[in-house]
Order: C-alpha cells, then structure tokens, then sequence
C-alpha cells in the first residue's frame, strides 16, 4: 500500500473507528499526514480509530507533522502488532513514532522492530 506524499489523502491506511479487522503481510509506505486538521497531521503510515491487528507488515517512508509518523492509534482505538519492521518514518514531534492516545490500546509483540536510519 503505497501513498503519495503530494495527495489529498492523509494516512496510507485509516482503519475507521467500527472496523474490526487484520493485514498481513503489507507494506505500508509514503503517507504524509501534512494536513491541519487533528487528525489529519498524525498517523502518516497508518491511523487507527478502531480495532485492528498487522502482522508481518513493512511500514516505511511515512511521516506526519504531528504524532505517530508510521502510527498512531487515536482515542479507543485498538491496534495490536506482531512482526513488525518500521524503518524511516517521521514526525515533527519526534523521530520514527509509533503513539498513542489515552483511552486506547496498542499491543507490541516481542519480536516488533524499530529501526532508525
């Protein structure tokens, strides 16, 4: 799944606050949370609302102007992760960001990796 830093989409991928799903085996690459909006400058790679589980996903070259440059995980949003490799993700908060809200829950297998370049 790849986006494209120069759209009007804000999230490579927006798992929507009554989903209940899985991916498998992704890569979720060029989302640019650039917007102005609360949401819109957060959670470049992927932005979840509501309940989801990635595994064996590459979530890279994502990046947002606030919190969550490869995720963030909003308000009762439930994310969990399992082999996970996040590379070259960024936000104006902070480097490679994987954040969440209080309220909401985000679940790292061991075996997750959060590399910087």
């Amino acid at each position: 799944i790849i986006g494209v830093s120069n759209d009007n989409a804000y999230h490579a991928i927006t798992i929507g606050s009554y989903a209940d799903c899985m991916m498998d085996g992704f890569t979720i690459q060029g989302g640019n949370a650039n917007g102005s909006g609360p949401l819109q400058s957060q959670g470049g790679g992927v932005l979840c609302l509501g309940k989801a589980s990635l595994s064996r996903c590459f979530i890279r070259s994502n990046q947002s102007h606030g919190e969550g440059g490869a995720i963030k995980v909003v308000s009762f949003g439930q994310l969990s992760l399992k082999q996970i490799f996040v590379s070259s993700d960024n936000s104006s908060n902070s480097g490679i960001t994987v954040a969440n809200d209080v309220g909401s829950t985000l679940e790292m297998i061991v075996d997750t990796q959060i590399e910087a370049e």
